[in-house]
């Protein structure tokens, strides 16, 4: 090597370890360059000391450069890289001698073992015994999407988005290749969520797109730029018309020279990315567009037991929220969910359904009431309710049965063992049936029209798919991700300690004097906990359209929030309660959801 592909070298193993805009530098001394970079958002500076004499070794006062710059520039995070040795005395005393700052180094030896175990770094710069630089090549295909019709939108390379992207390649000294109508795998592209109705650019397990190819010898290092530069000239350009998705597939390497020359290499480890556009609005990612904002706190535990109250904090409402994010289903989900549907009518038909008086239900068995109490029961106009004994398979969240068997195989389902218990059960309550007068069976056709006709759905037919706001803060949501019928949920919490009037009171109280669609009350009372409850008032917001972020929404709904919690604190004055509102230690102390308020 040289003191000018060594620098080069390792910007490309910066490039693959996620860093970006990576830019080498001329640095100080003799045969030094320095590399500055942004690491997870911060700046980062790498040092590259050649020596042309592999066995020489690196002294403390040449690898002392790299923190004194440091110091100097106000950059934390650095790293010091050689093609020779490094003596033992200089690692100790460039670790130790500066505690305020985060130092790594790569020796000769370490650097030739980065560089075998990589595929990509192998293929560029190995060529038999020696580490030359070739020329490479990236590519990319990109989609776009018209979220307001969730349809696919044909990329053209004659365009003007085409015109500027050529511009901005030019500029940055790399040659360009647009081609439109290139294929690319979908395992190129993972999360990738079609449109409900696909199109001929979907065939198999293909998507055709705009194909862009990028050559030239700093291509690696600009890989992010150029990605974000292209995305976001199409955004721009598609989003003056209509509300856009852009995203990419995952980019290959192209050696273009060299033992390796012509072979495709993917980049395995980057994800794709989603820009989104619209009329009047500016280009941001997905992930911030479905974010709430700053204003809006991250937990920082998500386990899966929390789930249903996982959310944001806001210290300044004092609220917790949480998102409904219902997905349109695409046409092979849907023919899955048409399959599942069989199996649920066979479960149907295998429950139990009758019509009957609700205190006979509501008898135990000694009193003249059923075997085992019903799982479902629903008010019927006539004044009698619909009781149902569902199979465990329909209903396995809610079912009253006794179905968690003592031991679990890994893929053993947790209901055989106890099918059947439930056939069982449902024969001895059928021989109740028969020896109870004012008891009528109901046939399961019928009886699950009789359900949905009280809005409750035995086999909900709805074209979207659910997902909930723990989804979004895993990065678990399918991209380009169509919002419409996007809804927002606001929780706050009232903490009363003992007083005269009870608990019951004041939620009914509350209900008599502030009853609204959009509100409702629930008491939470721990008897593990100190002596007192809380209300928690939950507050339906709104429900967003593609055009509208999550953080647009949020913004012109809160001063109905607002209302809303002010007009609950007064009611409680006015009714002599004690009412404390403190929905993040509810959430502290009741569910162990840390927000990490800074």
């Amino acid at each position: 090597m040289n003191e000018r592909t060594l620098p080069q070298l390792v910007a490309d193993y910066l490039s693959l370890q996620g860093h970006e805009t990576v830019v080498v530098t001329d640095g100080p001394g003799d045969g030094g360059r320095d590399i500055h970079s942004q690491n997870s958002g911060s700046n980062f500076l790498t040092q590259c000391k050649y020596h042309a004499a592999l066995k020489k070794t690196v002294s403390s006062k040449e690898i002392s450069e790299l923190p004194m710059a440091m110091v100097k520039l106000g950059i934390k995070q650095g790293l010091f890289v050689t093609n020779s040795k490094i003596s033992p005395q200089a690692k100790r005393e460039f670790i130790d001698n500066y505690p305020g700052l985060t130092l790594s180094f790569i020796d000769g030896l370490t650097l030739a073992r980065i560089v075998l175990d990589s595929a990509i770094l192998r293929a560029l710069w190995v060529s038999g015994t020696s580490a030359s630089e070739v020329n490479r090549a990236v590519s990319f295909v990109v989609i776009a999407r018209d979220m307001l019709l969730d349809r696919p939108i044909r990329l053209r390379e004659s365009s003007e988005y085409a015109t500027e992207i050529r511009q901005l390649i030019e500029n940055a000294n790399l040659e360009l290749q647009i081609s439109a109508g290139t294929a690319c795998s979908l395992e190129s592209m993972p999360k990738y969520a079609p449109p409900a109705r696909r199109t001929i650019s979907e065939f198999g397990n293909h998507i055709s797109g705009l194909g862009i190819v990028v050559r030239g010898p700093s291509v690696l290092q600009s890989l992010d730029r150029i990605i974000d530069q292209v995305q976001r000239a199409i955004a721009a350009s598609l989003g003056q018309n209509t509300h856009v998705a852009v995203r990419t597939a995952r980019p290959s390497l192209i050696p273009l020279g060299g033992p390796h020359a012509g072979a495709v290499i993917s980049f395995d480890t980057a994800m794709p990315s989603t820009l989104r556009c619209g009329p009047g609005s500016a280009v941001e990612s997905e992930h911030e567009y479905l974010w709430p904002g700053d204003r809006w706190h991250a937990p920082q535990r998500l386990s899966g037991s929390i789930a249903h109250a996982v959310g944001w904090f806001n210290p300044k409402l004092n609220a917790i929220l949480d998102i409904n994010l219902p997905h349109r289903m695409d046409a092979d989900t849907r023919s899955r969910e048409d399959l599942f549907d069989e199996d649920r009518i066979r479960w149907c038909i295998d429950s139990l359904f009758i019509l009957a008086p609700p205190e006979r239900v509501q008898l135990n068995e000694h009193q003249g009431g059923p075997p085992l109490p019903p799982s479902l029961n629903i008010s019927w106009p006539d004044g009698r309710i619909i009781a149902a004994w569902l199979h465990p398979y329909l209903v396995s969240n809610f079912v009253s049965l006794s179905i968690e068997p003592d031991v679990e195989e890994a893929d053993e389902d947790p209901f055989a063992l106890h099918i059947e218990t439930f056939k069982e059960a449902i024969r001895n309550i059928s021989n109740w049936c028969s020896a109870t007068p004012d008891i009528e069976l109901v046939p399961s056709e019928k009886a699950r029209h009789m359900l949905a006709a009280v809005g409750f759905h035995l086999l909900p037919s709805t074209p979207f798919m659910a997902f909930r706001s723990i989804d979004l803060l895993r990065g678990a949501l399918p991209s380009p991700f169509s919002t419409q019928q996007r809804e927002l949920f606001f929780s706050i919490c009232w903490w009363l300690p003992p007083q005269a009037r009870t608990i019951n009171e004041a939620l009914t109280f509350l209900r008599t004097n502030y009853s609204s669609e959009d509100v409702t009350y629930q008491i939470d009372s721990n008897p593990n906990r100190k002596p007192g409850s809380y209300i928690i008032c939950k507050v339906q917001g709104p429900t967003g359209r593609p055009e509208c972020s999550t953080r647009e929404m949020l913004d012109s709904w809160e001063p109905n929030l607002t209302a809303h919690t002010e007009r609950i604190e007064s009611l409680f004055r006015e009714g002599g309660f004690v009412a404390t509102r403190d929905s993040e230690r509810y959430w502290s102390e009741e569910l162990f959801v840390d927000f990490s308020l800074a």
